[in-house]
């Protein structure tokens, strides 16, 4: 047998959005109740367009008083509630016409209570939807008021979107002054304390959050509390009681990612790029337990923190991975001009790498002249003979993905510095296993053959001491005999310093003679 859904609904001066809501409303329940606190403007006569059900209720700044009103009205099997503001999208629709909720109590649906400029929210909670009308549940609280969860809950995959007109941090504040004269229950304590943080009034924040914490109070709100006191402390220049305080948060609820952000943004602001990166890379790490029912921000677990961390890699020189964090960025906002421009100034950086996939590919690095059947053949300049080109010590593939890499004589063409860079690269390209043929002139043999050397003697057609110091030195010529800077020679090893650096690099040699 099919469960019949009323909606309840209380309202003053909605002329503006409640047609919106209502079409949105109308054709997923069965009964729509509305209870007007007081209109002065065309919000009954939009109502009576699509229900007869509207009904007066004087206003006593008390929200629960006036949603049980509209409860007690309400005649179908199951109450679903939302305000004139809020709007529930075809997708959604669909999704609650497919709703069984013919063993449900209370269902949860996801309230996206905010948005960006690009409609995106970035307010998230889960609300007590629809409720099981027998079960006779009554509004807690005048104000940021609450069912009961006295039931069998339910999380529906079903979203609501709340358009907020206006702040209403000025009128909430007001009521909470008021209740919190007499009323020092923890949830006024804490709404009390958030509204005046909204506000800007700074010192009766933390003395009303501070008297919050020390309470009984549902814990996920004692873990806001902390984060909203750390940040009134930073809004004081108080760098000790705001570190003191968000760490106290995080202590609570380590599986959120907003105090991350806090502390990735403080660390910015002072410059320390290592610190935010390490806490902004958090903000992407942390997975939020799908058991916590409290207000979130996704954007402190998306964009935000990835748009930061292209900033903070760009500011210490690692333009690939700003490159990177800003495609990232891209992926949660398109549209966004920021990320549009970053691309344009990054993708032509010199000092951006793309690493690619390796696929078990082999590399034959300094190729010139000669091809390796089989291989990837690679030189620093464009030649017919080429495949890629790309420096030795800047290798454009992915950790542990080639499978091979051939490297004759070319090594001596690198100062010592890169030289130690390149056979680092070496080692972070090649698979586990994977194999280096390293050829390079003995430093210690081309010395002895020069100083013996006899020119009356040849070597490849060349006087024997002039073709030792051409080891040593390099041919500083190409091979259409114009002088080539990258023909010099500038590093050189024998036998045992190769041996070491090799094996400091992290290689195994399986063979070490001459040639």
């Amino acid at each position: 047998m099919r469960q019949t859904i009323s909606l309840a609904m209380i309202m003053k001066n909605e002329e503006s959005v409640l047609q919106r809501c209502l079409d949105s409303f109308k054709n997923i329940v069965d009964e729509i109740v509305i209870v007007d606190t007081g209109s002065t403007d065309r919000s009954k006569e939009i109502a009576l367009q699509y229900t007869p059900l509207v009904y007066d209720f004087e206003w006593k700044n008390d929200f629960a008083a006036a949603r049980n009103f509209s409860f007690s009205l309400c005649t179908k099997d199951f109450i679903m509630w939302c305000d004139a503001d809020d709007v529930i999208t075809e997708v959604n629709q669909k999704k609650f016409k497919e709703l069984d909720l013919s063993d449900k109590e209370i269902v949860l649906f996801k309230y996206n209570y905010s948005h960006d400029e690009f409609g995106k929210a970035e307010c998230v909670l889960e609300r007590e939807r629809i409720v099981k009308r027998s079960l006779g549940l009554k509004w807690q609280k005048r104000i940021h008021e609450y069912l009961p969860l006295n039931g069998r809950l339910f999380r529906a995959d079903i979203e609501t979107d709340h358009w907020k007109k206006s702040s209403s941090t000025e009128r909430n504040l007001l009521i909470l002054e008021e209740i919190v004269k007499t009323d020092n229950d923890p949830r006024n304590l804490f709404y009390f304390g958030k509204e005046c943080a909204d506000a800007g009034r700074i010192e009766q924040a933390i003395e009303s959050l501070k008297k919050f914490v020390l309470s009984n109070g549902w814990w996920e709100d004692v873990f806001t509390a902390y984060e909203i006191i750390a940040k009134c402390y930073l809004f004081k220049n108080d760098e000790e009681n705001f570190l003191k305080n968000i760490f106290k948060s995080i202590s609570i609820e380590p599986r959120r990612a907003e105090p991350y952000y806090e502390l990735g943004e403080f660390y910015t602001n002072r410059n320390d790029w290592s610190r935010a990166i390490h806490w902004f890379e958090m903000c992407l790490n942390v997975k939020r337990s799908p058991e916590l029912l409290s207000t979130y921000y996704p954007q402190y677990y998306t964009w935000k923190p990835a748009l930061w961390l292209c900033i903070c890699y760009n500011n210490i020189g690692d333009v690939q991975k700003a490159y990177e964090y800003n495609e990232l960025f891209l992926k949660f906002r398109p549209n966004d001009k920021r990320g549009i421009n970053n691309r344009q100034i990054l993708v032509s950086s010199p000092k951006r790498r793309i690493f690619k996939e390796g696929q078990r590919k082999k590399l034959n690095l300094g190729c010139g002249s000669k091809r390796l059947e089989g291989y990837v053949n690679v030189d620093i300049l464009k030649t017919e003979y080429c495949d890629e080109i790309f420096s030795i010590n800047q290798i454009p593939y992915v950790d542990n993905s080639i499978s091979s890499i051939y490297c004759e004589h070319v090594l001596e063409h690198v100062s010592f510095e890169e030289s130690k860079k390149s056979l680092e690269e070496f080692f972070r390209v090649l698979e586990p296993g994977g194999e280096l043929q390293l050829f390079i002139p003995d430093l210690e043999l081309c010395c002895q053959g020069f100083l013996n050397g006899n020119n009356s003697k040849t070597i490849n057609g060349y006087p024997e001491k002039q073709w030792y110091k051409m080891t040593l030195f390099g041919a500083q010529k190409d091979e259409n005999g114009s002088i080539a800077d990258y023909q010099h020679h500038l590093c050189g090893f024998n036998k045992e310093e190769i041996k070491e650096l090799l094996e400091s690099t992290g290689f195994i040699i399986d063979y070490l003679d001459n040639y």
